[in-house]
């Protein structure tokens, strides 16, 4: 008879009605021919043999069911005191997140622990991914009026490579004034030696000056920072 390896046959089989048959046979084998016999045969310990012949023999077929992993008590679980609470804190600062309520109302848990208690009262949202966010605010944009609104930002041209050094060389301008109008993605653009609101201003008039000229009536501007700017 050719040994069958135990443990590499019980973590191939996903199904649990084929662990429960190879179980009853080194059962069966194990009432014959004893514990040792038994184990060699299936190559496995006599450890493991006489587990599941004490199971069988108290539970019967019952006791050769796989019992669950999960411990029966976590000393370090949050108290159900604390759990509600952390919903509470939720329900009424629900544009809080985990780490934000951790800090402001100073929770002894960690942050772990308390997005794992919004996640199962179903108190948190799935963020979209980029894409769907992207054509979610398309849908929103082709409602908007043309040149109803424009996104004025400033940038600090120094940190790009290749132009800091013809920048330092030819006196090239150091900082890049932008325009964007949001629905159709049309651009303006500036260049200054300085960053200040003169310059700024200078910027927006010369735009407005240029749009009125072309018949186009500005109705709204946003003034927005990029991080090179701060």
């Amino acid at each position: 008879m050719n040994p069958l390896v135990y443990f590499e046959q019980i973590i191939k089989m996903p199904n649990k009605a084929d662990k429960f048959d190879l179980r009853l046979r080194i059962i069966k084998h194990a009432l014959v021919y004893g514990v040792k016999p038994t184990a060699r045969v299936f190559d496995t310990t006599p450890k493991t043999v006489r587990k599941w012949l004490g199971r069988y023999k108290q539970e019967r077929l019952a006791g050769l069911n796989e019992l669950p992993r999960i411990p029966h008590h976590c000393p370090h679980k949050t108290s159900s005191k604390l759990e509600i609470i952390i919903v509470g804190l939720r329900k009424l600062f629900p544009f809080k997140g985990s780490k934000r309520l951790k800090r402001e109302h100073n929770l002894s848990c960690s942050h772990e622990a308390i997005r794992r208690i919004l996640n199962e009262h179903g108190l948190t949202r799935k963020r979209a991914k980029k894409h769907k966010r992207k054509n979610n605010l398309r849908e929103v944009k082709k409602h908007w009026k043309l040149f109803g609104q424009i996104s004025v930002d400033t940038k600090d041209l120094k940190d790009i490579p290749h132009y800091w050094p013809q920048m330092k060389t030819l006196n090239l301008p150091k900082y890049q004034f932008t325009a964007r109008e949001v629905r159709s993605g049309l651009m303006f653009l500036g260049f200054a030696n300085e960053k200040s609101a003169s310059n700024a201003c200078l910027f927006a008039r010369i735009l407005c000056e240029h749009l009125k000229n072309c018949s186009v009536e500005a109705l709204r501007t946003q003034a927005v920072s990029t991080n090179e700017s701060q």
